[in-house]
């Protein structure tokens, strides 16, 4: 488990046969704490996955506003030197605003598109997106 203050946490788990990266937050997450989860993961060379899932249902995502959450969506790495891949970030969320919140975020930004980002309240229907074809 990582972490960048006593009040947020992460864990990071691998699935090869799928090739998805699972990221577990846990505690008040900041724009501070979401870039501090970017660091970890790009020093551990897990940026470059086809799909990904976000679980933030024990999270408090209530410091977060629509603007935050745009800006998080606009400035996703891209490398040069990269091949082009589809990628898919599921996104799972315990409490009814903050789906709202990010489902907003998802239907107003002209960053991400529901082929690439979605929004779950269930993490069962949130790995099966992510498996399909």
């Amino acid at each position: 488990m990582s972490s960048d203050s006593e009040s947020l946490s992460w864990e990071i788990e691998r699935h090869p046969p799928t090739n998805r990266l699972d990221v577990r937050v846990r505690g008040a997450v900041t724009l501070q704490g979401l870039a501090s989860i970017g660091r970890d993961l790009l020093e551990r060379g897990q940026l470059r996955r086809p799909a990904y899932l976000w679980d933030f249902r024990e999270a408090d995502l209530s410091s977060l506003t629509l603007e935050d959450v745009r800006r998080i969506w606009a400035t996703r790495r891209k490398s040069p030197d990269a091949p082009a891949i589809e990628v898919r970030r599921a996104l799972v969320v315990g409490r009814e605003v903050d789906f709202a919140i990010l489902r907003q975020a998802l239907m107003t930004s002209d960053q991400p598109t529901e082929a690439s980002f979605r929004v779950f309240r269930d993490v069962d229907a949130a790995r099966a997106w992510l498996e399909e074809p």
